[in-house]
């Protein structure tokens, strides 16, 4: 039996992101920024987007209720009264919103609201949208996309339906009922980072399954169509669904800004004066690696043949056997080789897209027909996983380690809305098994026999994810 490793896994920690009093990010298009800025009164303004012209963007205004109105946002039906938490109600004042400008204020609005929070994650939300000339519009797309909800009766009874207060047949004047006005909706926090409503421009998804010309026609996830796979050589003989096409080698498939690694961030970041790059770069592009591309391809063969990243990968070799891998990798339906990238876009290059920066390799796979699959049990027909190396020693660290494993993961969980777990199983003796543990709410399951190494299972379980992930 292996010796125990020194270094146990402690558990989940979770940070809290703290914004500036003025907060600037861009959207995961890579190009459009949004400010968030604290007035002197208390409200907040969203001037979304920043424009490169000397017009005054577009501003919205987020104003606390004046008379502390709240409304309960503990899970209703479940919390008692007694215990039941609220929150004060946000008026959301403006013009007329279009949608995708709307979707990047409840961005604005995440960051300042649902995170700072030390002792726990705020979930919902109260917001007004009664000063939005074009809210019924807007009140029909949050409550048709899952992105808010309308209210339900503030109190908990013994026959209690989750019945909104109001619903769409409510005349636009309808009075309050259960200290609920007609226009109030409860924001979702966590449904936001699972895709809902998102514009297509701005998804962090970047590139539709099976493909953005297509995708008008898919009103479905992808489609279930059982085949096989054999992999004598694998240990690997099991049905599992069709999967669908992968993008094309070099295509970018998912990018999103972490705000703590911004300029205007105040949350605690890895200061290192002999590396500036420890605090910027704070844009992450994930994009399927091209073999072709001598960029790609060069620095993924010296990743590979380095120490520190041959003791987790054992992947060293010469260049016919790295050309060869990743051939491989791209062919096999079930996994997506992938190059892992930060840039630097900023404020005063509004529009202009940053050079991408490669810093690791990742492997993204349905687990159904991989070895983990076979090792372990019990994993389902749209189960994922994940492998990650970082190659690149500027770019390594707590907070860069932390958002590109929550990047993975977040890609798992969108790209199929039937992925429930995705999981990871590396070598039990690697000393980066305690951050794993600490850096990702996932579960310490075991640790198990492959015919290669003794590895330990993670699992992280797409509830858990979306209501505790670092997405900051």
């Amino acid at each position: 039996m292996p010796a125990v490793p020194s270094h146990q896994p402690s558990g989940f920690r979770p940070e809290y992101f703290t914004p500036r009093s003025t907060q600037d990010f861009v959207l995961p298009d890579g190009l459009t920024w949004v400010r968030s800025a604290v007035q002197t009164d208390g409200t907040v303004n969203v001037y979304a987007p920043l424009q490169t012209s000397s017009a005054a963007p577009p501003t919205v205004t987020i104003a606390p209720d004046s008379a502390s109105r709240s409304l309960r946002i503990s899970p209703y039906g479940i919390v008692n009264d007694d215990r039941a938490e609220t929150s004060v109600v946000l008026n959301i004042l403006g013009d007329s919103l279009d949608l995708s400008t709307f979707w990047a204020v409840l961005y604005a609005i995440h960051l300042r609201y649902a995170t700072p929070n030390p002792e726990s994650f705020v979930e919902l939300i109260p917001l007004s949208i009664a000063g939005l000339s074009n809210r019924t519009q807007l009140y029909e797309y949050v409550t048709h996309t899952g992105l808010a909800f309308a209210p339900l009766p503030q109190s908990v009874s013994p026959e209690y339906v989750p019945v909104s207060v109001f619903d769409a047949s409510d005349p636009e004047d309808a009075p309050e009922k259960d200290g609920v006005y007609r226009w109030d909706i409860l924001f979702v926090s966590s449904a936001f980072f699972q895709g809902a409503g998102a514009p297509p421009e701005f998804h962090f998804l970047r590139v539709p399954t099976p493909g953005p010309t297509l995708s008008p026609y898919m009103t479905n996830v992808f489609p279930k169509t059982t085949v096989m796979t054999r992999r004598a050589n694998d240990g690997i003989f099991t049905v599992h669904p069709l999967r669908p096409p992968k993008p094309k080698a070099g295509t970018i498939i998912y990018q999103r800004y972490i705000n703590s690694l911004s300029p205007t961030s105040a949350s605690p970041s890895e200061k290192d004066a002999a590396n500036p790059k420890s605090t910027s770069y704070p844009l992450l592009t994930l994009q399927i690696i091209d073999p072709s591309n001598p960029d790609h391809f060069d620095r993924y063969c010296a990743w590979q043949n380095s120490d520190r990243v041959n003791e987790g990968w054992k992947e060293r070799g010469d260049e016919d056997h790295h050309r060869q891998y990743l051939r491989g990798m791209l062919k096999d339906p079930h996994s997506m080789p992938v190059l892992v990238s930060w840039s630097d876009p900023t404020v005063d290059k509004l529009g202009e897209r940053a050079p991408l920066e490669p810093v690791g390799y990742a492997e993204i796979s349905y687990v159904k027909e991989d070895r983990v699959g076979i090792f372990t049990g019990g994993l389902g027909d749209w189960d994922q996983g994940t492998h990650l190396l970082v190659g690149n020693d500027d770019f390594r660290g707590r907070i860069r380690f932390t958002a590109i494993m929550t990047a993975l993961k977040h890609f798992c969980f969108l790209r199929d809305p039937r992925t429930d777990i995705v999981v990871g199983e590396p070598r039990y003796d690697l000393g980066i098994i305690p951050r794993l543990a600490s850096y990702l709410p996932q579960e310490f399951n075991r640790e198990f026999e492959m015919p290669h190494k003794r590895g330990v299972f993670f699992v992280l379980r797409r509830e858990r994810f979306f209501q505790a992930a670092i997405m900051y």
